[in-house]
């Protein structure tokens, strides 16, 4: 109990005074066309397996929809940071 109520009470220090709290860290810097490669491969790899269990009549054809939705929504974000690089990656 002795512990809650020193916890509390530096959360009402740091509340009152903003300027006394530790600076936050830097965020990571992380190469968001890798992660979006990767993303949009794998709705590609989706969006292949998905069409051939399609055609074999295992599932339905939204199911290749919802990949292909994937796929545009991945290489849209693919362009977008291409043009806007500079402006989240200092």
């Amino acid at each position: 109990m002795y512990n809650l109520i020193v916890v509390m009470n530096k959360i009402y220090d740091y509340i009152e005074n903003p300027d006394e709290r530790r600076a936050s860290p830097k965020p990571f810097k992380i190469d968001l066309k890798r992660v979006f490669l990767l993303l949009t491969g794998l709705w590609a790899i989706a969006l292949i397996l998905s069409l051939i269990l399609a055609v074999l009549g295992i599932i339905m054809y939204i199911v290749s929809y919802v990949c292909i939705v994937g796929v545009i929504i991945g290489v849209i974000l693919l362009l977008w940071e291409h043009f806007n690089r500079g402006t989240y990656y200092k």
